[in-house]
């Protein structure tokens, strides 16, 4: 609903930026599946509901103005380790 209210008060959408994310520290086989899911849910699925209901909008842009564009932001976590655990 967000995306089509911008893409019509703005009459087309050319960019989409998907940052949404977080991390629990923890080890991973110390996760609860609720924890997980919530990771998941935040750092993919959401990139991926976005995307999905940007795409026809995009799509017309690029067909009416010559491109759009979709980025996704990762984190350095996702390159390089850090703490599990919190310092006390």
């Amino acid at each position: 609903d967000v995306v089509a209210r911008i893409a019509g008060w703005k009459g087309r959408l050319d960019i989409l930026v998907n940052n949404a994310g977080m991390n629990i520290r923890k080890r991973p086989e110390e996760y609860k599946l609720e924890e997980w899911h919530k990771v998941m849910d935040t750092n993919l699925t959401s990139a991926f509901l976005c995307s999905r209901a940007a795409y026809p909008h995009l799509k017309a842009t690029a067909a009416a103005h010559g491109r759009a564009k979709v980025i996704h932001i990762g984190s350095m976590m996702s390159i390089f380790t850090g703490p599990t655990e919190k310092s006390s």
